[in-house]
C-alpha cells in the first residue's frame, strides 16, 4: 500500500461526493443529470488509479482537452438559451434562469484538471470546484436526503483535511528512517476536534437571531410569506407535486367573513360547500403549477421577465353595481401573512352589461391598494398586508357554471394544450373505456377529435361531457382514495402521469393537478383554482374559515349554446377529488417504518435547518424552559419534542469516542516507544526563538522551518558550521513522532550537545567579555 493513499482516496471522494450532491440538487431541473455524474464519477475513478500509477496527461493535451470541454460548456449554455422548453427562462431574470442550467458545467470544469500533473494549488483548486458544487446544491435543493449527502461531503472534507496536514508534515522528508513505521492516521484526535466544533456550531445556530425570511429557492418569486407551508394543510399560490411525505392538519383560523343580505340582516344560510376563490394556477411545467398572474406581478416589480399574456387589471370601483334583489353581500378583511392571498366568494358575477367589477372598498374604510383581474376572476394584491373590501353576490340558475366569459384566443390557446404525449395516451385509453360504460353517460360518438398538424384536439362541442366524464372517474370509479400521505412512485416520470398510473392516492391539491393536465391532452382549456371550500357558520353572519378548509377544484372553458343560436363560453366548475379515504397503512411493517421515519426526518430538517427562523426559535426555547420549571414532558413545545431522537444520539457518540480513546491507547502501547520523547527538538525552538529571534509558522513544517533556521545560520559566521542542526533535529523528529523509533541514548547524547554548542555559538555574551 502506497504512503499517500489515504491522501489520494480522501481527495477524490470529496471531489465524488461533491458530484453527487450536485446531481442530486440538479435532477429536478435536469432529469438526465444522473447519466452525467455517473460518467463523472468513473472519471474520477480513472484518475485515481491513473495518479496511483505516476501517469498525467502531457500539458499540450490537457490544454486541448480543456478547450474541448470549454467549446462544450459554450454549445450547452447556448442551448439553454434557445431551447423552447427552458419555462424558466420566461418567468426570471437570465442569470436566476440559468443558475440551475450552469451547474454541469463545474463537474466539467473539474474534469478538465483531473488528469493533469498536480500540485498543491492543484488540489486545491479541485477541492474549491467541488466547494463550489455543493455550494450550488445547497441553494437548489432542500430536503433531508440532500442533508446527508452534506454531512457526508463534509465528513470527506475532515477527513481530506487532515490527510492533507499529514502529507504536508511527510513531503520534506528525506528517505525514511531505516526500520521506520507508517505514519499514524488515527481518526480519533480529528473527530474529537471536528465534534467540538460542530457542537459550537450547533449551539451558535440555535442561539443566534435570525431576521427575516429563512429560506430561499428558486420559485421564492412565487412564494410568498404566509402561503400554507410544506407539510401542513392550507392556501397557497402554487402547486408543488414534487413533494413527498404526510400533510399536518392546521386547525388555526384564516379568516373570519361577515355575510349580510341585501336589507342589511346577517346572511346565515351560505351553502355548506360554499367555495372561496383564492388563486388561478394556469401554468404548469416541471411538476409545479403556478399563476401566470402573480408571475406578471413579480415580473413588474423586477423579478423576472412577463408572462406571455397581458393580464388585464382594474382597481375596485368606489361602489358596487347592483345585481338584483338575490344579491347579497360579503365583507372581508385578510391579513394577507395568515390567508396568503385575497379571497372572493364564487360565484364571481360581474355585471352583464356594464361590466362592472363585484368588489368595492368597504365604506368608511381606506381603499386597498389591489386589482381585480377580468379573466381570472381573482384579487391581485399589491404591497398591502391587511385589506378590507366588499364584495357582491348573486345566486346563478348552474352553480357549477359560470356567467358567459370573453378570453382571448391567445390565452385560451396556452392553457388548452399541454405537452405530454404518454399522459394524452394514458388518457385516451381511459376515455375509449369510459365511453363503454354507461355510468359516465359517455359514448364512442362523443371522442370526435380535430386534427391540427400532430396533434389531434376534442371537438369543442364535446368538452363539457368529457370533462364531465373524467371528473366523475376520479372522484366516484373507486381506483383513487384520498389521504394527506403524499408519496412518488417512479421518479423519472412526470409527478401528475405517476400519480394517475401508480400512486392514486393524495389530496386535492392532487386530484386538481391531474384533472386539469388530463382535460389539456385531450385540448380542453383548463387550469387549477386555489381556495376554501366549507366555513363555520356562526349563525350571526360571520364564516370562519381555517386552514384546514384549504381546497383546490379545476375549471373548464366549455360552449354553451345560447336559443338564439349564439355560443358563448362559459367556466364549469369541476372536483375531482374522492370522497373515499385510503385505508390505513400497517403501523409495523418495515415499509410503514422507513416512510414514517423519513418523513419524520424531513420534518426535521425542514423545522430545525431550513426554516428554522424567530418564531421556531423562540419555540424551542420556551420549550425547554417551561420543562426547566415543570419537569412534565407534556409541558414541552412540539418543537423541542422532535429534537428528543436527536438527543438520543449523543450518548452513542460519546460511548464511540470512549471505545476509540481505547482502541488508541491499546494501539499506542503496542507501537512501543512514546510520543513524548521529542524534547530535544523543544529545545531547538527554544533556541531559535531567543537568540535568533527565529519561529515556527502555524502552517511551516519541522522541514520547511529547518530549511529557513539552515539559511539564516549559514549567514552567522560563529553558528556557520552548525547550521546543519535544525534539519538534522527535524529529521530525528520526524522519526519518532511519525516513525514512532524513540532515540538511543548515544544519539540523545550527540543530539543535546549539538544544541548546546548550537545555543553557545549564538550566545553574544562571550563576544562581549573578550
Amino acid at each position: 500500500m502506497r504512503s499517500d493513499l489515504g491522501f489520494r482516496l480522501s481527495n477524490y471522494l470529496t471531489l465524488g461526493l461533491a458530484c453527487i450532491c450536485l446531481g442530486y440538487a440538479e435532477q429536478f431541473y435536469l432529469p438526465g443529470i444522473t447519466i452525467f455524474v455517473v460518467l463523472v464519477l468513473l472519471l474520477l475513478a480513472a484518475a485515481f488509479v491513473a495518479e496511483g500509477r505516476r501517469w498525467s496527461l502531457p500539458i499540450r493535451a490537457s490544454n486541448v482537452v480543456g478547450l474541448v470541454l470549454a467549446a462544450g460548456s459554450g454549445a450547452w449554455v447556448t442551448l439553454c438559451l434557445v431551447r423552447p422548453r427552458a419555462a424558466a427562462l420566461e418567468d426570471y431574470p437570465l442569470p436566476l434562469a440559468l443558475l440551475p442550467y450552469l451547474g454541469p458545467l463545474l463537474p466539467v470544469l473539474l474534469v478538465a484538471k483531473l488528469f493533469r500533473p498536480k500540485r498543491a494549488a492543484d488540489v486545491w483548486a479541485l477541492q474549491g470546484m467541488g466547494l463550489m458544487q455543493v455550494g450550488l446544491g445547497c441553494v437548489l435543493a432542500d430536503d433531508s436526503f440532500f442533508g446527508v449527502l452534506l454531512l457526508a461531503y463534509l465528513a470527506g472534507s475532515v477527513w481530506f483535511l487532515a490527510e492533507f496536514h499529514l502529507q504536508r508534515e511527510v513531503a520534506g522528508r528525506s528517505e525514511p528512517a531505516l526500520g521506520s513505521r507508517p505514519a499514524s492516521r488515527s481518526a480519533y484526535p480529528v473527530g474529537r476536534w471536528t465534534l467540538a466544533v460542530m457542537a459550537v456550531g450547533l449551539l451558535l445556530f440555535l442561539l443566534i437571531p435570525r431576521f427575516g425570511a429563512t429560506q430561499w429557492s428558486l420559485l421564492g418569486p412565487l412564494h410568498r410569506p404566509g402561503d400554507s407551508e410544506p407539510g401542513q394543510t392550507g392556501f397557497s399560490e402554487m402547486i408543488d407535486l414534487n413533494r413527498s411525505g404526510t400533510l399536518a392538519v392546521n386547525d388555526e383560523v384564516a379568516l373570519v367573513v361577515y355575510a349580510e343580505n341585501a336589507d342589511g340582516s346577517p346572511k346565515t344560510d351560505l351553502n355548506p360547500d360554499q367555495r372561496w376563490r383564492g388563486a388561478v394556477l394556469d401554468r404548469y411545467y416541471d411538476g409545479r403549477w403556478v399563476s401566470g398572474s402573480l408571475v406578471q406581478q413579480r415580473s413588474e416589480r423586477g423579478f423576472g421577465m412577463p408572462f406571455r399574456r397581458p393580464v388585464e387589471s382594474v382597481p375596485l370601483a368606489d361602489r358596487l353595481p347592483d345585481l338584483g334583489p338575490q344579491q347579497y353581500f360579503l365583507n372581508f378583511t385578510i391579513d394577507r401573512g395568515e390567508v396568503g392571498g385575497l379571497i372572493l366568494a364564487e360565484p364571481v358575477v360581474v355585471h352583464p352589461r356594464r361590466q362592472m367589477v363585484p368588489v368595492a372598498r368597504q365604506p368608511g374604510r381606506p381603499p386597498p391598494d389591489i386589482q381585480f383581474l377580468r379573466d381570472d376572476w381573482t384579487l391581485l394584491p399589491r404591497e398591502q398586508e391587511k385589506v378590507s373590501y366588499r364584495q357582491v353576490v348573486v345566486p346563478l340558475e348552474e352553480p357549477d357554471l359560470s356567467m358567459p366569459v370573453r378570453l382571448s384566443g391567445q390565452y385560451i390557446s396556452q392553457i388548452s394544450w399541454q405537452r405530454n404525449s404518454s399522459l394524452k395516451e394514458w388518457t385516451d385509453q381511459l376515455l375509449r373505456d369510459l365511453a363503454a360504460r354507461a355510468a359516465y353517460q359517455l359514448s364512442p360518438d362523443d371522442l370526435q377529435y380535430i386534427e391540427a398538424g400532430s396533434v389531434r384536439f376534442l371537438r369543442p362541442e364535446y368538452h363539457e361531457k368529457v370533462a364531465r366524464a373524467l371528473t366523475d372517474y376520479l372522484a366516484t370509479s373507486g381506483d383513487y382514495t384520498y389521504t394527506l400521505e403524499l408519496r412518488r412512485h417512479e421518479r423519472r416520470l412526470d409527478p401528475i402521469e405517476d400519480f394517475l398510473r401508480n400512486v392514486k392516492q393524495g389530496h386535492c391539491e392532487r386530484y386538481a393537478a391531474a384533472l386539469a393536465l388530463m382535460l389539456r391532452s385531450q385540448g380542453i382549456p383548463a387550469r387549477v383554482v386555489q381556495g376554501f371550500r366549507g366555513g363555520e357558520n356562526q349563525e350571526d353572519g360571520h364564516y370562519i374559515l381555517r386552514h384546514s378548509d384549504a381546497h383546490s377544484w379545476v375549471e373548464a372553458l366549455v360552449p354553451r349554446v345560447q336559443p338564439n343560436g349564439q355560443v358563448e363560453m362559459h367556466w364549469l366548475t369541476l372536483d375531482g377529488t374522492p370522497s373515499i379515504e385510503a385505508p390505513t397503512p400497517s403501523r409495523f411493517s418495515p415499509a410503514w417504518w422507513l416512510d414514517h421515519s423519513q418523513r419524520l426526518s424531513q420534518e426535521a430538517w425542514k423545522e430545525f435547518v431550513i426554516g428554522y427562523d424567530r418564531q421556531q426559535q423562540t419555540d424551542l426555547w420556551q420549550g425547554w424552559r417551561s420543562l426547566a420549571e415543570h419537569p412534565d414532558w407534556r409541558t414541552l413545545g412540539a418543537g423541542a419534542v422532535r429534537l428528543v431522537p436527536w438527543l438520543a444520539l449523543a450518548p452513542l457518540v460519546l460511548l464511540g469516542l470512549r471505545v476509540a480513546r481505547r482502541l488508541r491507547a491499546g494501539r499506542r502501547a503496542a507501537l512501543g516507544p512514546s510520543l513524548s520523547e521529542v524534547v530535544f527538538y523543544d529545545r531547538l525552538l527554544t533556541i531559535l526563538a531567543r537568540r535568533c529571534q527565529l519561529r515556527r509558522g502555524p502552517a511551516q513544517t519541522p522541514r520547511e522551518f529547518g530549511e529557513a533556521a539552515r539559511q539564516l545560520l549559514q549567514g552567522i559566521p560563529a553558528a556557520a558550521s552548525l547550521a546543519d542542526v535544525p534539519v538534522q533535529a527535524a529529521d530525528l523528529f520526524y522519526r519518532v513522532r511519525y516513525g514512532r523509533l524513540p532515540l538511543s541514548a548515544q544519539e540523545e547524547q550527540e543530539m543535546n550537545r549539538r544544541l548546546g554548542q548550537l545555543d553557545a555559538a549564538l550566545n553574544p555574551a562571550p563576544a562581549a567579555a573578550g
